[in-house]
């Protein structure tokens, strides 16, 4: 009876009131995605705050990537990977030390000699003369509407510090930048296999191990491969253009030579550079505007044959990027770290499309990084 009286008080009762939700809360996935634009902001911001600290490791990182096949190749011979490291590391410097060496002079002797050889170029293409007089003469007017005082500054600052006291200014710094470099590429060589085996010990069961290890090997492999591809492809585009020079006769075939080795590790600007550097030497050294047309000409199709078709077959579709990935990078790392970053800004993008290929989660990232 008392039952009955309990459950027709229940059923006369009215519903209690639904909650109320929060009018102000978010639903969960945009929480999510603004949660996930605050960190990688606040990545964006380190990197550029701690830059001094980064770039440093950066730069061992992708030179012991680079160096990684010798140093294997070594201890395969039976050489330790301790003192693998150290050859590994000596005969770069080495290397670059000499390719430097062969550069340094002629690159400096064609520095001093271009305001002696300006009037040459300008007496060459005098039929672009037209153009650049009134390109001149709107320059004037506009240095006419500027106010004079900040010309007076802008002149007094150029002569209070010349080129050379700011090289030795920035001296000390690189060089102490280089050795530290040079430090964390040697125990990166040497005892890169410990990170590897701590990570595998932190993940508890045997089949995440198993998938740790491979994912590391894999990365490890792909961008060592990446790096050593890239650099044996610039040395073959370097002697090819040192051998051209030489052909048609171009003074200091061996710096041309270098010098677009060092600059196609910059696609697009890098051999933009080279091209136009080379037309200037050319203008320089011969009377015959055709004939002088033609250096930088044979560099654009050497260039252009080696970015279209020997470097998409050697690295294959997997390792293709997309030419507006690539300037987006460019623009990015340039932004962020100045020059440096604009040199490390296509292995920082060929190693992010390789990590994005190999986890599942970001495939669809290295999709669009590539083509």
């Amino acid at each position: 009876m008392q039952n009955s009286k309990m459950n027709r008080i229940e059923e006369e009762s009215p519903p209690l009131p639904k909650p109320v939700k929060n009018a102000l809360s978010w639903p969960d996935h945009v929480r999510s995605f603004s949660l996930t634009g605050l960190f990688v902001l606040a990545i964006f911001y380190t990197l550029h705050f701690a830059a001094d600290f980064i770039l440093p490791v950066v730069l061992a990182l992708l030179m012991s990537l680079l160096l990684l096949p010798f140093v294997r190749f070594l201890r395969k011979a039976g050489i330790p990977e301790g003192f693998g490291s150290a050859v590994a590391i000596i005969a770069l410097v080495v290397l670059l030390l000499g390719l430097g060496s062969l550069i340094t002079r002629p690159l400096a002797a064609f520095v001093g000699d271009f305001p002696l050889n300006l009037a040459k170029i300008r007496d060459r293409i005098a039929f672009l003369s037209g153009p650049l007089t009134e390109i001149a003469a709107a320059s004037k007017q506009v240095e006419q509407l500027m106010p004079s005082n900040q010309g007076t500054f802008g002149l007094v600052a150029l002569k209070e510090q010349s080129l050379l006291q700011i090289l030795f200014s920035q001296t000390p710094g690189f060089l102490a930048k280089v050795v530290v470099v040079g430090v964390l590429c040697y125990f990166l060589l040497a005892h890169g296999e410990i990170f590897i085996r701590k990570t595998v010990k932190l993940v508890p069961t045997f089949q995440d191990k198993r998938r740790v290890v491979e994912i590391a090997r894999e990365i490890e492999m792909s961008i060592s491969r990446y790096l050593t591809s890239v650099t044996l492809l610039n040395l073959g585009l370097g002697a090819c253009v040192g051998v051209a020079a030489a052909l048609l006769g171009i003074g200091n075939p061996i710096m041309w030579g270098g010098a677009a080795f060092l600059l196609n590790y910059v696609p697009f600007i890098g051999s933009a550079c080279g091209i136009i550097l080379i037309g200037i030497a050319s203008f320089m050294q011969f009377e015959n505007v055709g004939y002088a047309c033609l250096a930088p000409a044979v560099y654009l199709c050497l260039n252009a044959l080696e970015s279209n078709f020997v470097t998409p077959h050697v690295l294959g579709r997997w390792m293709t990027l997309n030419p507006v990935a690539i300037i987006l990078s460019f623009l990015f790392w340039g932004w962020l770290w100045g020059v440096p970053g604009i040199l490390l800004a296509v292995p920082i993008l060929a190693a992010t499309k390789i990590f994005c290929d190999h986890i599942a989660e970001l495939n669809f990232l290295g999709e669009y990084l590539g083509e």
